[in-house]
């Protein structure tokens, strides 16, 4: 057999080995820093493949021995529901992937608050490993003399952050790997309303994204403290694998007709998956896109009162945004308090096709909903992993 020593051809024959199954086996972990080509590499690369790719060994040049890095979280008993961070395990807060008491030594993360609480966890993406510690992002740090109040790209090509007040002194640094991929408050849950330019926000905005996406601050106050992440479209975690939301449900004899943080030490809003939770038990973190309104995580109370007339049902009246909304009160006109309601995502015309995330749009990775280019600044989602292509799509759920 002829001898195969450039890495191109190396790949191929991974590639074929991958493809006649490698089942039953734990795949090797990326080691970093590792050295190819005499330079060292901290993180997953591209460097002479499309694909990103590690070295499973801390060299590369001596052993040959690489994988492909997967992208997304994988396995595990959340079926590869996206990482939460932080997360609680054995009394200890984490804000990066762990390897302690790994299966197979590979990293892994809680997809709820609490690993102690729930025992959901999966393996974690490898373009999120990386950098040199795994403590928290200190906001702001100071990086070539110039003052970060978030997580920057310079100089690579994935988000990250220091670890301490200044990376010119102490290099310590790591990246940003969020659920919700974006932002620098790991998933930190959203935090309505919050005050943004001096205005204040009851659900989650696209304003000021370039391509869209709507955000959240996760704090009250993102002018103070400069807090936020991407908001998500699709329920994750829970005890469910993100199943999608069933409403009304019922959760300790009442109704709820929207998400709720009733019984959440941490204030997290979940839904139940099933219209009986005291039954079932099973439940997701809500999508953070159906989640506002100045009284979130109360019920609604039907009837209530509104413009002086009786509404029996959530309403779109004076929405512009055309969710349903209820008031959590009998009377909106006199306490002015309500929540959004909530659909799944069959549940009406224009969602007769579900999401696919993340999709490609105009070359660009979309791992949430977008109102890029919606006349009416509504969200919405591709029904495959390619509108370029396929040019199929549908609203989000409201």
């Amino acid at each position: 057999m002829a001898s195969c020593r450039s890495f191109t051809c190396i790949l191929l024959v991974a590639l074929v080995l991958f493809c006649q199954g490698t089942q039953g086996t734990d795949p090797a972990t990326c080691v970093f820093p590792f050295i190819y080509g005499g330079k060292s590499y901290k993180a997953c690369t591209t460097e002479a493949s499309h694909l990103p790719w590690c070295a499973t060994t801390s060299n590369y040049d001596r052993d040959r021995a690489f994988k492909y890095c997967t992208e997304e979280a994988h396995g595990g008993n959340a079926g590869g529901q996206p990482c939460f961070f932080p997360f609680v395990y054995q009394g200890r807060v984490f804000h990066t992937c762990t390897t302690e008491e790994s299966h197979g030594a590979q990293p892994w993360c809680a997809t709820t608050a609490s690993y102690d609480a729930d025992k959901r966890w999966s393996y974690c993406p490898d373009t999120m490993l990386g950098g040199n510690s795994e403590e928290p992002c200190m906001f702001p740090f100071t990086y070539k003399g110039k003052k970060y109040l978030a997580c920057t790209m310079d100089d690579e090509k994935r988000p990250w952050c220091a670890t301490t007040n200044n990376y010119d002194v102490d290099p310590k640094w790591r990246y940003c790997g969020t659920a919700a991929v974006g932002g620098n408050s790991d998933s930190s849950p959203c935090v309505f309303p919050f005050l943004y330019k001096g205005k204040t926000y009851h659900s989650c905005t696209a304003v000021d994204d370039e391509r869209g996406r709507p955000w959240c601050a996760t704090t009250p106050n993102y002018d103070k403290d400069h807090r936020w992440r991407f908001c998500l479209s699709k329920a994750y975690g829970g005890n469910s694998n993100g199943q999608r939301c069933t409403f009304p449900f019922v959760y300790q004899n009442q109704l709820f007709y929207s998400c709720t943080n009733a019984g959440d030490k941490w204030g997290h809003f979940w839904c139940a998956t099933t219209h009986n939770y005291n039954r079932h038990k099973q439940w997701s973190y809500c999508p953070d896109t159906i989640l506002g309104g100045n009284a979130a995580g109360e019920s609604c109370a039907f009837p209530f009162i509104y413009n002086k007339q009786m509404r029996h049902t959530c309403i779109r009246d004076g929405e512009s945004s055309e969710k349903l909304w209820c008031s959590t009160t009998r009377n909106y006109d006199t306490d002015k308090r309500w929540t959004y309601c909530s659909t799944s995502d069959y549940d009406r015309p224009d969602h007769s096709k579900p999401c696919v995330f993340p999709f490609i749009y105009k070359n660009f990775k979309f791992y949430t909903c977008t109102n890029m280019e919606e006349a009416k600044g509504k969200f919405w989602c591709s029904n495959t992993d390619n509108y370029d292509r396929d040019h199929q799509w549908s609203y989000c759920p409201a």
